[in-house]
């Protein structure tokens, strides 16, 4: 019989036991024992372990604490729960993790046994390695084809913003040629109507303004469409006048 850990359990909320002694019962000699910080991670129940879970030696917990055996028979000595038992995570500067599982046993009712031992994970590691494997090139082609997936929305994406960026420089072209042509047909049907002598408030200016308007439009139609050749103001005021000289028969 030998005493191998001394642990001292993080509860949780600020809330500690400093004294829980581990036993070995079928030691042969006296070991030297270790003092480790756990954390008290959750419960579990005793009958729904994974398959992975291995408990190679078993250990019986004393304390002359009657704070931790108040804790005990809290949480492993309920009827209501019997099959219990609580995960905690021993606190270290091992590289992988280590778990301790605490339970009841009741062979005698008045004299009920808190039993405590290290969790085998081996299994599961190696079960993670070998799924890690078989992942791994599956993962990688994954990344590969999201990685294709993703540089063709990219470039889609830039094709359509391009698109739409020469679609909305094409329009302000065509929108600054048109507002200029306006601009300057407005100016020279005024100057013509002025120069024979028409008032705005004479009854027939509007409609010849807006007839010599519309066939100088007419006129223009195809420099309009296309929005490449610039119209110079003498090609426009030679069309109006033509047209004025027609209409007015002047």
């Amino acid at each position: 019989m030998s005493k191998v850990y001394i642990l001292r359990l993080d509860l949780g909320n600020g809330t500690k036991i400093k004294d829980v002694q581990v036993w070995d019962l079928n030691a042969d000699k006296q070991q030297k024992e270790q003092t480790f910080d756990c954390k008290i991670l959750g419960s579990v129940d005793m009958k729904r372990l994974p398959l992975w879970v291995e408990l190679p030696n078993e250990y019986v917990c004393y304390s002359a604490s009657s704070t931790t055996t108040s804790y005990f028979r809290s949480k492993l000595l309920q009827k209501q729960y019997p099959d219990r038992g609580l995960v905690a995570e021993v606190l270290g500067e091992s590289a992988t993790s280590e778990y301790m599982l605490f339970y009841s046993e009741i062979i005698d009712v008045a004299r009920p046994q808190i039993k405590t031992s290290k969790i085998d994970i081996s299994i599961k590691r190696k079960l993670d390695n070998q799924l890690l494997q078989e992942e791994t090139p599956r993962a990688q082609s994954a990344i590969l084809s999201k990685d294709q997936s993703i540089d063709a929305i990219v470039a889609k994406k830039l094709l359509r913003r391009t698109q739409s960026t020469s679609r909305i420089s094409k329009h302000v072209q065509m929108t600054d040629y048109k507002r200029k042509f306006v601009s300057t047909l407005s100016n020279c049907i005024l100057s013509g109507l002025r120069l024979r002598g028409i008032p705005e408030r004479q009854a027939d200016f509007q409609q010849l303004y807006k007839m010599t308007y519309s066939t100088a439009e007419f006129a223009f139609r195809d420099e309009l469409k296309e929005a490449k050749s610039p119209i110079y103001f003498e090609q426009v005021q030679e069309a109006v006048e033509l047209i004025l000289k027609l209409f007015t028969k002047s």
